[in-house]
């Protein structure tokens, strides 16, 4: 469990992984290789609670490499601002699911997911599959089929 901007619990959960290298119509592929879609389900437990921090927030990691989801071309991929993603301008009310996608352009499949508390006080880390996997990316399947 972790904490939102407002310092309420949250259960942060990995639903599922998506992995694409394009080509796509109109738009860039990866910079670094790959793009990564993650759906994730967030539950605030105490309070309404937002999940897109100043500081802190979702990143990808592998050995001594960390991005975050502005880098390299995660915010040009076919989905972008068309799938559900976590804003500081829609609270999450206390018991509700909500599915977000966080997405990255990454060097090679796998890693590790992380969100770092807003107040930088914890962070918290899922070990990523290197195949596609899970449940929550339709909308991002198909983007990537309305683009390829």
């Amino acid at each position: 469990m972790i904490g939102g901007n407002n310092a309420s619990p949250v259960t942060l959960t990995p639903v599922g992984v998506l992995y694409s290298k394009g080509p796509y119509r109109g738009t860039e592929g990866p910079a670094n290789g790959w793009f990564i879609a993650i759906a994730v389900h967030a539950v605030p437990t105490k309070f309404s609670e937002t999940l897109q921090p100043p500081t802190g927030g979702f990143a990808w990691e592998a050995g001594d490499r960390v991005l975050t989801e502005s880098q390299g071309n995660a915010s040009n991929t076919p989905w972008a601002a068309e799938v559900p993603v976590f804003s500081s301008d829609q609270p999450i009310a206390v018991g509700q699911t909500r599915l977000g996608i966080v997405t990255f352009d990454v060097p090679k499949k796998g890693g590790v997911l992380t969100y770092a508390n807003p107040d930088q006080s914890g962070t918290i880390r899922w070990q990523i599959p290197a195949t596609d996997t899970g449940t929550g990316l339709d909308s991002v399947r198909k983007r990537i089929k309305l683009f390829s």
